[in-house]
């Protein structure tokens, strides 16, 4: 690798772990829950990155970086595309900096998540209604199979593009970005769905790669990420953290964060008992 370009990916390192740093987005020594279902010491909390304008450390200053990498690279784009709800800010001023940089031709899309709809709901409505009021076993069965098809379908949801933007992709070069990627689950569905309305992706850029997600992991040829620095995740249930609290019943550890990131959902799927000990209520009282 070129040594101006380690310079460079070093330098814009270093500016984007500052911006972060300014806007109290970079969050450690906690207990958080991630939307991937795992649990993190630290979090990148992008919400609060977002509503800056600043060129010094604001959004467009993450823009330019990002314009500034590829063109290191020697990677080109018409469209960048970010998937909702972190990616719509990213692609937005990615396109932004493109444009001030003399290339207004670039346009910013999203890729929406696939969410239920009438015709999920059809054919459980179609079980209910024949099966009323004779509800036999094999009603129930079906009604349960297609049930816990919707739930997974609402827990993971794919990718689409749509709005229009499914005709602004085709044979175009797009520019896949991210905030934070942990597993790469979420940005890999927005890529697939960039490949089925025929773009052509030329890469995959985040702000954060967290999880030590590789190009060939998202099946694109190039992932870049402006700042790269694993931070440990682990499986809720492997949490050290979550044992702690348990351990100690509630009486030491750091609870989960309920504010920030995913905890309160990990949270209400817990047992009353556990409920207290997890969220710090025994901490509280002594």
């Amino acid at each position: 690798m070129p040594q101006d370009i380690t310079d460079l990916r070093r330098r814009i390192q270093e500016g984007v772990l500052g911006a972060l740093g300014a806007s109290k987005a970079l969050i450690e020594n906690d207990h958080l829950g991630l939307k991937s279902g795992k649990h993190s010491p630290a979090y990148v909390n992008k919400d609060a990155q977002f509503p800056f304008p600043s060129m010094e450390n604001g959004m467009p200053f993450i823009g330019e970086q990002v314009r500034r990498l590829m063109t290191a690279l020697n990677i080109g784009f018409d469209v960048v595309a970010g998937p909702t709800e972190g990616g719509i800010v990213v692609a937005q001023w990615v396109a932004f900096a493109a444009y001030q940089r003399g290339n207004p031709q670039v346009l910013a899309v999203f890729v929406d998540e696939e969410r239920i709809g009438e015709g999920d709901l059809l054919p459980l409505l179609h079980v209910l209604e024949v099966a009323v009021p004779n509800f036999t076993n094999a009603h129930q069965q079906e009604a349960r199979d297609l049930v816990k098809k919707l739930i997974e379908k609402a827990k993971s949801p794919n990718r689409i593009l749509k709005r229009g933007y499914e005709n602004i992709v085709p044979g175009r070069r797009v520019l896949v970005v991210e905030d934070v990627t942990t597993t790469g689950g979420s940005v890999k569905k927005a890529v697939d769905a960039v490949k089925a309305a025929d773009g052509i992706v030329v890469a995959v850029c985040c702000i954060w790669n967290r999880g030590n997600v590789k190009a060939e992991d998202i099946g694109v040829p190039v992932l870049e990420s402006l700042v790269t620095k694993e931070i440990p995740t682990w499986p809720a249930d492997e949490c050290p953290l979550c044992k702690e609290l348990i351990m100690s019943g509630g009486k030491k550890g750091v609870p989960v964060n309920v504010t920030i990131g995913h905890g309160k959902q990990f949270l209400a799927a817990q047992t009353p008992e556990r409920r207290a000990i997890l969220s710090g209520e025994r901490l509280e009282k002594q």
